[in-house]
C-alpha cells in the first residue's frame, strides 16, 4: 500500500533539488502583487509535487500556494487533501539565504493533519513526522525544549511584506514588543514551516503567526505537535487541523507566550 508520509518525503526532496537548481542557474522573479514574489522555481517545485501526489493518490484535493486562488475549504471539508507550499521562504530564496524548504502537509478525511513534511534543501535535512507516530529529522526522533521560563526563550515570528497580509504584519509589530520585553530573544527569519521545524527539535522554544495560508504552516503544525509541542489557535484551542494562524511552544512555555500574543501580560 503506498504510504502518503513516504510519498510527501520523496516528493519534497525532489522538489528541493529543483529549487537548488534553479538557483545555481539564476532566479526568474515576478510579482503577483505588492511585497509578493513568486520565481519560476516555486511553480517549477510545485508542478513536481502535484505530479507526484496525483501519480499515487489521483482522488485527493491538492491546495498549493501557486497556480490560482485557493479552494473555498468549507468545500473541501471531509475530503483527503494535500497542502503544498513548494517554496516556504521565497523571499530568503530569492535573495540567496538559506532559510527556506518545501512544506507538504496531508489531512485526512476527518480533516485531521495525518502527515508532514519539511525539507530545507541548503541545511539538507528533512523533517517529518505522522499522525501518533512522533516527528523525525533525517531518521531521528527529535523533541520540543523543556524550557519553562520565557525568558529562557528563544522565539520568533514574522511580517510577511505581501499587500494582503499587511494588517496581519502591523498588529503583529505590538506583539513583538511585548514578546521581546520577557523572551530571551525574538527573531524574524522570513519562513514560518522552518521556524516551526526549529521548535520542534528544540533549537527555538516558540513561535507565533497571525495570518498564513494554510499551506504554510500545516506540516509545521504536525512536526511540532508529534515532538511534543503545544500548537493551538489564537484563542488557546489544540491545532488538529489545517489553519491560517497559530502559536506552536515547548509545553513550558506556551500559556505564557500565549497571553502575550493576546494582550494579557507583558
Amino acid at each position: 500500500m503506498t504510504d502518503e508520509l513516504d510519498v510527501a518525503v520523496d516528493a519534497a526532496r525532489e522538489g528541493g533539488a529543483i529549487a537548488l537548481a534553479h538557483r545555481r542557474h539564476g532566479v526568474l522573479a515576478e510579482w503577483k502583487g505588492v511585497g509578493d514574489v513568486v520565481t519560476a522555481a516555486d511553480r517549477a517545485v510545485q508542478e513536481t509535487i502535484v505530479r507526484a501526489v496525483s501519480e499515487a493518490f489521483g482522488g485527493d484535493a491538492i491546495v498549493g500556494e501557486e497556480g490560482g486562488p485557493a479552494p473555498d475549504e468549507a468545500r473541501l471539508r471531509g475530503r483527503r487533501r494535500w497542502y503544498v507550499d513548494p517554496i516556504d521562504g521565497t523571499t530568503n530564496y530569492l535573495k540567496g539565504r538559506h532559510w527556506w524548504g518545501v512544506s507538504i502537509a496531508f489531512v485526512d478525511v476527518d480533516d485531521r493533519l495525518a502527515a508532514g513534511v519539511v525539507h530545507l534543501p541548503v541545511l539538507g535535512e528533512t523533517y517529518a513526522a505522522r499522525r501518533g507516530g512522533g516527528a523525525w529529522r533525517d531518521g531521528e526522533p527529535v523533541r520540543v525544549s523543556s524550557v519553562t521560563d520565557l525568558a529562557e526563550a528563544l522565539c520568533s515570528s514574522g511580517f510577511p511584506g505581501a499587500a494582503s497580509m499587511r494588517e496581519a504584519s502591523e498588529g503583529n509589530l505590538p506583539i513583538w514588543q511585548r514578546v521581546m520585553r520577557r523572551a530571551l530573544s525574538v527573531r524574524a527569519t522570513g519562513a514560518v514551516a522552518p521556524d516551526w521545524c526549529s521548535v520542534a527539535c528544540g533549537q527555538a522554544d516558540g513561535a507565533w503567526t497571525l495570518g498564513v495560508g494554510r499551506w504554510d504552516i500545516a506540516a509545521g503544525t504536525i512536526i511540532a505537535r508529534e515532538a511534543g509541542a503545544r500548537v493551538t489557535d489564537l484563542d488557546g484551542a489544540e491545532l488538529d487541523g489545517p489553519a491560517t494562524s497559530g502559536v506552536v511552544a515547548a509545553p513550558g512555555i506556551h500559556d505564557a507566550l500565549l497571553a502575550l500574543i493576546r494582550g494579557e501580560g507583558g
